[in-house]
């Protein structure tokens, strides 16, 4: 059906294009790389996934939908319409080589993360032929842009059918940023089994950026040293270490008789936040907010509580936050009673405290 249909709007394209033959070589030559990549797309899927026929079926559905993309190219050039759009190629353009360096780190899918499956199932033999598929991709891309010359609207509809036939790829995020991770190191495991990381925009600049909690080897009659990693993006997919921050993280043996204290991380309003439990009947939680600004992270808010176990919960403990930005602070307390007394007030602005001299636990902010 779908080459019944490209048929049709291929006659469409060859009549408007009879009486200009570049537009027409360059057409053609734009829907000869898009076969080339989508070619490469489909292989590079047959190895990630270790096969699977719908692969071949969305690439032959993709070959057959290519001649209404093109009929719709050349009737944007030759269009009223068809305005320069700079911004919006580079953008395009930007989009797609961050996918495709996110298909350079792809390792495919292996059914039970096994020695025996990946014998099985050639891991590591489909994991090299899928890089060899991305680099034909990309020069096909190349090839592609070499040909379309012009940044305008036409352009940049064609740049956006390739980014969104890229695939979509799971990355394990020790993989994005294992280069920034000292040797004999490794992504602590939280409580809950998944890794102590978390994603989102650090520095406004609309790339997503990586923290996490690494741990280190085992040291004999010590627990393993801890530190927190913030990793920012960068368009090329590829990740920068801005700061390790080795102070930052409380060790698996500072949580008294509850255990190991890391609690979680999260990036929040586009700061990070670190949070820690522990105790035994006296339970305390301190929650830590760092933030990147004036070319360096701060300490830019805590808040501290502690409560018996036998008789209250986090709802009711005793508490105090402190906006270090603001110099604002609100303290609460219960009574024997259990009634809660609040105090706010300020205490006026203040040196924030670096990240890189932070230290977990303590009360720097309040000197």
């Amino acid at each position: 059906m779908f080459f019944e249909m490209g048929g049709c709007f291929h006659e469409e394209t060859l009549r408007m294009t009879a009486a200009n033959k570049a537009l027409r070589d360059k057409s053609d030559s734009i829907r000869s790389n898009l076969s080339k990549i989508n070619a490469a797309v489909v292989r590079f899927n047959l190895n990630y996934n270790g096969g699977g026929t719908m692969y071949a079926h969305e690439g032959n559905r993709n070959e057959g939908t290519y001649p209404f993309y093109i009929n719709q190219y050349v009737k944007m050039t030759l269009g009223s319409d068809n305005k320069p759009n700079e911004a919006g190629y580079d953008k395009s353009l930007a989009e797609i080589n961050r996918k495709l360096e996110k298909l350079r780190h792809a390792k495919a899918y292996d059914f039970d993360n096994s020695e025996k499956s990946r014998a099985l199932y050639q891991v590591d033999k489909r994991t090299e032929e899928m890089k060899l598929y991305v680099e034909e991709m990309m020069e096909s891309i190349q090839g592609l842009t070499s040909v379309l010359q012009v940044k305008d609207q036409s352009a940049v509809y064609i740049l956006n059918i390739i980014s969104n036939s890229i695939p979509s790829v799971d990355i394990d995020p020790t993989d994005e940023i294992k280069g920034l991770i000292p040797k004999g190191w490794h992504i602590l495991e939280g409580a809950t089994g998944d890794a102590a990381q978390a994603k989102g925009d650090l520095n406004k600049d609309g790339i997503t950026d990586i923290v996490a909690i690494i741990e280190g080897p085992p040291i004999t009659k010590e627990v393993p040293s801890r530190a927190l990693i913030i990793a920012l993006g960068n368009e090329d997919g590829t990740y920068t270490n801005s700061i390790t921050a080795d102070k930052a993280v409380l060790k698996n043996d500072e949580g008294g008789v509850f255990g190991d204290p890391f609690d979680s991380i999260t990036i929040d309003r586009g700061s990070v936040l670190l949070k820690f439990y522990g105790g035994s009947n006296w339970r305390w939680y301190y929650s830590y907010r760092f933030r990147f600004q004036d070319n360096d992270w701060y300490l830019i808010g805590a808040t501290l509580g502690s409560y018996f176990n036998g008789d209250r919960t986090m709802d009711n403990a005793d508490e105090e936050d402190y906006n270090l930005l603001t110099g604002d602070y609100i303290i609460q307390t219960v009574d024997e009673n259990g009634n809660v007394i609040t105090e706010t007030g300020n205490r006026g602005a203040r040196k924030l405290i670096p990240l890189k001299d932070f230290i977990a636990g303590e009360k720097q902010f309040l000197d």
